[in-house]
Parts: C-alpha cells; structure tokens; sequence
C-alpha cells in the first residue's frame, strides 16, 4: 500500500505521479472512475482529535485491475489530512443476479485479502 500527503497527487503533479502497480503488471487503460463519500468511517483526527470525513475513488481499468484511493480530512481546519492508494488485482462483487440491484465491488489482492 503506498501512502501520499493529499496535496502530492493534485493537479499538475497527478500526471507525474505514476499509478501503483498490481501483481507486477501495469494497470491498464482507465475504463471508469467513481467517487463517493463514506459516512460509515468514524476516526479522530490524530492531531486535534476532531471527527475526520471520508471520501473514496475507485478507478476501474482494462486488464481488471481496481484502484482504491481513500481521502481522509479533519471536519476542522487544523490542516491533517492522509490519502492512501490501494490496487488490486481482482475484482470481485458482493452482489449477483439482476434481483440483487446494483453491485459494490470488493477489492481482493493477488493472495486474495480483502482489501476492503
């Protein structure tokens, strides 16, 4: 898992910072990105102990590699912030059949941990 201060990969700098790497292989094309807050995460901020939000991206690629980058803030100004990236090599769903509605994909490593 490879950690990044928030404001690295912003901007200009995102297209120098290269994607991490699944099993060794690259990636693949970009296919789809998708974004969204997470309400279910409950952390303090290690610096003022305020309620931190959470956000996630996923970015789904050609070669069915998933990218998982998660967006931790302090609700307060005191300026803590952390971005984590995971990749994984598989995707698997949580949900099967068209009855299930919509599927959330589970992020599975090459030795098959759940990464989420």
């Amino acid at each position: 898992m490879d950690r990044y201060k928030h404001g690295e990969a912003v901007g200009s700098e995102a297209a120098a910072t290269p994607l991490p790497r699944a099993s060794g292989q690259a990636l693949g094309d970009l296919l789809a990105t998708s974004t969204r807050d997470i309400v279910e995460h409950f952390a303090a901020c290690p610096q003022c102990g305020y309620s931190v939000q959470a956000s996630e991206t996923l970015m789904r690629f050609s070669k069915g590699n998933v990218q998982r980058t998660l967006f931790r803030t302090c609700g307060l100004p005191c300026g803590w912030d952390e971005t984590t990236v995971e990749a994984a090599a598989t995707v698997h769903s949580t949900t099967t059949g068209p009855a299930a509605g919509p599927t959330t994909p589970e992020l599975v490593s090459a030795d098959h941990n759940l990464l989420r």
